[in-house]
């Protein structure tokens, strides 16, 4: 394990003394294909005074060699190589290190724009209360376009009834509410980890969204998402009634399920989606914590999504 960049009891800059204000939390796993790509996008950032942890989790391609070289180069890139036990047990690692006030996540298969931790820190700087900040995803390889999340606290909180409300790799956190309510990613709910988290922060801050775009996000079939798509859905939906349950009202597993990813294999199956996009608007209307419309605009969301890409493009699912 190499750790010898920073003093992580101190959180300090090896040159400077003093400590760094964001820790970069990059877990990689064979990622020697593109690893170059995001590493030289941090890097590029308009701000400067961060660490750059790299948690290689046992890759078995080139990864090693091509961070160790970005190692020699620049004290602010680390890396550690660990065993291979997955993506929840590299970013628990991570936090761990985290030696500044501010944590960004970054995928070692995406692009961070170059304005993207100065636009991140200017907001959880301007308000203490923020605990989170996400920002717009652009699309790019095997699918383009863009993925917006929701942008006030507000929109954020119950849009967490049906899906996360950040892109796990534009997020920017803050350290202090993360180690003083003992705050990690959870392994019982390995492929939706994050929305989990989210969930869980959610209780002890602000979460918003940059209105633009902060990362630009690399669509290819190896993704967690692809390539494992029902227990993705099944920690997901576990992760959804939780937050149901904790808002004070039941839905039915099953019928949530097919609200968050409907079959409309034909036209017909659209208006059976409808019917039940009011059952789930009666599910809501019983939960408390905000204003039961709001609650009712997130059903919406997630209702005008699936049902706009099956008129749009044709896709059931």
């Amino acid at each position: 394990m190499i750790q010898a960049t920073f003093d992580f009891a101190r959180g300090q800059h090896p040159v400077s003394g003093r400590q760094p204000e964001v820790s970069v939390i990059l877990p990689v796993f064979n990622g020697e294909a593109h690893i170059a790509e995001a590493i030289d996008s941090v890097l590029a950032q308009s701000m400067s005074d961060f660490e750059l942890l790299v948690i290689n989790d046992g890759s078995t391609d080139g990864t090693r060699a091509i961070v160790e070289a970005y190692a020699k180069r620049d004290a602010r890139v680390v890396l550690f190589n660990m065993p291979n036990r997955g993506i929840v047990a590299a970013l628990n690692f991570g936090l761990e290190r985290a030696g500044a006030e501010f944590i960004a996540r970054m995928d070692a298969d995406d692009i961070a724009l170059p304005r993207r931790f100065e636009m991140q820190l200017a907001i959880l700087k301007r308000d203490p209360a923020v605990v989170a900040c996400g920002g717009d995803l652009l699309k790019f390889g095997a699918v383009t376009g863009s993925l917006r999340f929701p942008r006030n606290d507000l929109m954020c909180k119950t849009a967490l009834l049906f899906g996360t409300c950040f892109g796990h790799p534009a997020v920017m956190l803050r350290t202090r509410t993360l180690r003083d309510h003992h705050l990690r990613y959870d392994a019982r709910y390995e492929f939706a980890e994050d929305y989990h988290l989210w969930s869980v922060l959610a209780r002890h801050g602000k979460l918003c969204n940059i209105a633009q775009p902060l990362v630009r996000y690399r669509i290819h079939d190896a993704q967690i998402g692809r390539a494992l798509r029902e227990p993705q859905r099944r920690a997901h939906l576990a992760v959804a009634l939780l937050n149901w349950s904790e808002a004070g009202a039941a839905i039915d597993p099953e019928r949530l399920k097919a609200f968050l990813w409907p079959r409309l294999e034909r036209l017909p199956d659209l208006f059976g989606y409808t019917q039940l996009f009011f059952r789930v608007a009666a599910c809501a209307i019983n939960l408390h914590g905000h204003r039961r419309i709001d609650y009712l605009r997130s059903a919406f969301r997630t209702f005008s999504r699936n049902a706009g890409r099956r008129i749009l493009t044709g896709s059931s699912t």
